[in-house]
């Protein structure tokens, strides 16, 4: 939306509505067509010795019809339910008011006043917000289309860049690199292995980054870092 009754509320910036009709939807419908399948050949995969979680399979084969049938595609739509809740949740909603820009994911929001942003672009299927001296206020993921989310900003007033302005200045990390301020490598050593937890929580990692002047991004099992400019 372009405003709210107090006019504050510039744009909201999100997946299209048919994307979450879609997902909630398909994913069911494929989860209990495709366990559905696999009732099918529950005798035969029980007895076989590759099969992973053997039992299950052969506590499924003990079960009569219909109740063998009706419990695949019970199991499918609830598993295709709950991979429906993850997707919308990890979707990315971006709202942009007279006053900050929010990103918020699954519950979890983060803010930027509007005021510090000083240019937007893509890197990939990230978002970032830039700041003064090229310093990252914002980087997430999103499936969002470019072309919608350079629109928007651009009718937001906000200068967006087709590419990265600082594309060249990122180096990958080694543990050790000298040119890192002092306690940068400690901090990526700490990223790292938050990286590996199930639910990583960066937020206060990247701050304490940012505040030493080193911007972080992640790609492909790989750190990179640059340093801002400042005087």
């Amino acid at each position: 939306m372009d405003a709210d009754a107090q006019g504050r509320v510039r744009k909201e910036i999100a997946e299209a509505p048919w994307v979450f009709v879609l997902m909630w939807l398909g994913f069911p419908l494929i989860g209990g067509a495709l366990l559905w399948g696999l009732s099918r050949f529950v005798d035969w995969l029980s007895g076989q010795d590759w099969v992973p979680f053997e039992g299950l399979f052969d506590l499924a084969a003990s079960a009569p019809e219909p109740y063998l049938t009706i419990g695949a595609i019970v199991v499918g739509v609830l598993l295709g339910l709950g991979l429906a809740f993850l997707g919308h949740a990890d979707s990315l909603k971006v709202t942009i008011t007279d006053d900050d820009i929010t990103a918020t994911r699954g519950g979890k929001s983060k803010k930027v006043a509007t005021t510090d942003v000083t240019g937007a672009f893509r890197d990939g299927k990230y978002l970032v917000l830039l700041g003064a001296n090229g310093t990252e206020l914002l980087r997430e993921k999103t499936d969002i289309p470019r072309e919608r989310m350079r629109q928007d900003f651009i009718d937001c007033g906000f200068t967006w860049h087709e590419a990265d302005p600082h594309a060249d200045e990122w180096r990958r990390w080694v543990d050790g690199t000298p040119d890192l301020p002092k306690g940068g490598n400690a901090l990526l050593r700490t990223r790292t292995k938050e990286l590996k937890k199930m639910d990583p929580d960066l937020a206060d990692i990247d701050k304490e980054l940012r505040d030493l002047g080193v911007m972080v991004r992640y790609d492909k099992g790989k750190h990179y870092w640059r340093l801002s400019n400042r005087d």
